[in-house]
């Protein structure tokens, strides 16, 4: 095999594992040997991996023990953050993650029409009530008309995410038509990064009063 097909081949493989568990991934890869090489295997699986927001490096470290040491404490310093930031606040107990895909970095569409392969839909007759919190004057919830352009039939939430922050992971979201072409303004859709706390109420209501 060329090495710019097997460059590509790990690179689809390492980015698989990338678009799972993006910030909880961390790939520390390490090029120690004379400047000569060239490192492309480590470089296309580090860039693979940054394209999902994972904990990608690549070091070229002198040839020196001590150079190598420093590198190896900055990736276990790395990890014990991501294990502080998967750990409840107050205990001990890990927190569970959603498990969802996420888009690349580097992925640009021009999506039109909702499809069933990419896109959670729910039509009219799916949604109950759309709530909108607070107001001018007023904090709480309050309930509204069930979409915001009248013309539209349902909304839609892309089923992979595109970003992803300590507490919440979101996804792109729009209204569409009876014939199910997207109109109007792209929007997020944002969700509770962990699986513990299923109470979404409390849990959006503690995002929009922050907010």
């Amino acid at each position: 095999m060329h090495h710019d097909a097997r460059d590509k081949v790990l690179a689809v493989r390492i980015g698989a594992l990338a678009s799972r568990f993006s910030r909880r991934l961390t790939v520390g890869n390490i090029g120690f040997a004379a400047l000569s090489e060239k490192f492309s295997t480590l470089q296309a699986m580090t860039d693979a991996c940054a394209a999902y927001q994972s904990q990608a490096s690549f070091h070229r470290p002198e040839l020196t023990a001590q150079s190598l040491h420093s590198i190896l404490t900055g990736l276990s310093s790395t990890l014990t953050n991501t294990k502080i930031e998967l750990t409840a606040l107050g205990g001990s107990k890990q927190r569970t993650v959603r498990d969802v895909r996420r888009e690349s970095q580097f992925q640009v569409t021009e999506e039109t029409v909702v499809t069933d392969q990419d896109w959670w839909s729910y039509t009219r007759e799916d949604i109950t009530v759309r709530q909108v919190w607070g107001g001018r004057r007023r904090r709480g919830w309050s309930t509204t008309k069930q979409l915001i352009h009248p013309d539209a039939d349902g909304v839609a939430m892309r089923n992979q995410i595109f970003g992803e922050g300590a507490e919440r992971i979101v996804s792109k979201f729009r209204e569409f038509d009876v014939t199910g072409k997207f109109f109007g303004p792209w929007m997020v859709a944002k969700q509770n990064r962990f699986i513990d706390d299923e109470d979404h109420a409390k849990f959006h209501r503690s995002f929009c009063s922050t907010q």
